[in-house]
């Protein structure tokens, strides 16, 4: 051979090796570093649950808002490579759902503390961890359970900064109400700044994940229109036809759903996605402008076309244990049904259209309701009593409107009267 050639293709062979050398390097330390954040997250975890209580609550605090923070920092940091990140978004979740849990002694208006020693809600710090998780929620290279565990800790967090109930009247109450409020705004402000990007990443999520993230981001999507005063995310979800597309794909779930009830296994996971989006249009229609829009998307007819809510499982063999289960299961598809109709009837009773579609939805499952007004379960349960009271205040609202009831429903419209009765 020509030595020149030779001496070349020892050349590249040198090269190739160092290539290789180096890329072998670079795994074995991010193996390495893989490793070590996930035993430091497994050894943080233990702490945080087990031995939490041994720091004196101020100072658990503050090393948990400054744990935080640094996680924070890491999943913002574009030189952090995509395994790591999801060891990082796995140690958020851990800390925030340990903030939400242990609400510290300044978060309550009944604490007793002097105010004079300077301990006060950390409003600021707050709002930037708010910001920092919204940030890293919409980097373009995160992964799905990424995404989840950032999804998990803004509930969290989300959650951890709701006012509690009580009323102040002492000047403590007072100023850790204020601070309550100067939060409440703040938060508000955030979401609404990032509001179109974070909804669209969301809306996307419930749509087109796995069924794991669907139910997580519909319960994202809950929590922002409840936050919302100004209605912008429901606004984005209508005009994008979003909204829509959520209520058309309840007809195909409606037929994996019918199998819940004899536990069909594909029907687990879908049966949580189901109940997070339902929980999430029973948000919608709490408020009269909720309910126009969503009644305007198409809610009574998609609920209509639900095949399981004719399901009821009242002819099985009365085994205490298993007509129980059975019917646990069915009213865990069927009350979210009732409490969306009841609430749009409540928000907007005289929109004749929406009753109009509620009659018919009636007649076309009249067994149903007349099992339900005829109160003949075998076992009385908290479901079984909601199931009464939410179709009692369906039918008050209804009647309100008799010639409308007397052209829809006829000869059925007395026998219902008379079962109310």
């Amino acid at each position: 051979p020509n030595p020149a050639l030779r001496a070349q293709n020892k050349a590249e062979i040198e090269q190739l090796t160092l290539y290789a050398l180096e890329w072998n390097n670079y795994y074995y330390l991010s193996g390495a570093l893989c490793s070590m954040l996930r035993s430091w997250r497994d050894l943080l975890t233990v702490c945080l649950r087990r031995c939490s209580s041994l720091i004196k609550e101020h100072d658990r605090e503050s090393v948990l808002y400054e744990l935080v923070e640094v996680v924070l920092i890491k999943l913002n940091d574009g030189n952090v490579r995509n395994d790591s990140l999801t060891y990082f978004s796995e140690t958020l979740l851990a800390l925030v759902q340990t903030l939400r849990e242990q609400k510290f002694d300044h978060f309550s208006p009944q604490s007793t503390e002097d105010p004079a020693v300077g301990r006060s809600l950390p409003v600021n710090q707050l709002h930037e961890i708010l910001r920092l998780i919204i940030t890293a929620l919409l980097r373009k290279d995160n992964t799905q359970p990424m995404r989840g565990n950032l999804y998990g800790s803004l509930l969290n967090y989300l959650r951890y900064t709701t006012r509690p109930a009580e009323k102040a009247s002492s000047y403590r109450q007072e100023e850790v109400h204020r601070q309550w409020g100067e939060l409440e705004d703040g938060n508000e402000r955030i979401l609404s700044d990032y509001g179109r990007d974070l909804i669209e990443l969301v809306a996307a999520d419930a749509t087109e994940a796995a069924s794991l993230w669907r139910g997580l981001a519909f319960n994202i999507l809950d929590t922002m229109v409840e936050f919302d005063t100004s209605g912008a995310s429901l606004a984005y979800l209508v005009e994008t036809g979003k909204l829509k597309g959520f209520l058309l794909d309840l007809n195909r779930q409606s037929r994996i759903l019918s199998s819940y009830l004899s536990e069909g296994p594909e029907a687990v996971n879908e049966m949580a996605v189901y109940q997070s989006k339902l929980s999430f249009l029973v948000r919608i229609c709490e408020t009269s402008s909720g309910a126009t829009q969503l009644f305007s998307s198409g809610i009574v007819a998609a609920l209509n076309a639900c095949t399981f809510i004719d399901l009821r499982p009242e002819d099985l063999a009365v085994d205490n244990t298993s007509w129980l289960e059975v019917s646990e299961r069915y009213y865990f598809l069927l009350l979210p049904v009732l409490r969306i109709v009841a609430n749009l009837l409540t928000s907007i009773p005289y929109n004749t259209e929406l009753v109009a579609q509620v009659l018919e939805l009636i007649t076309d499952h009249s067994d149903l309701f007349t099992s339900i007004l005829r109160d003949r379960n075998h076992f009385i349960t908290l479901h079984s009593l909601e199931e009464i009271e939410l179709v009692t205040l369906m039918f008050f609202y209804l009647y309100q409107h008799p010639e409308l009831v007397a052209a829809v429903l006829k000869a059925k419209a007395t026998t219902y009267q008379s079962m109310l009765l």
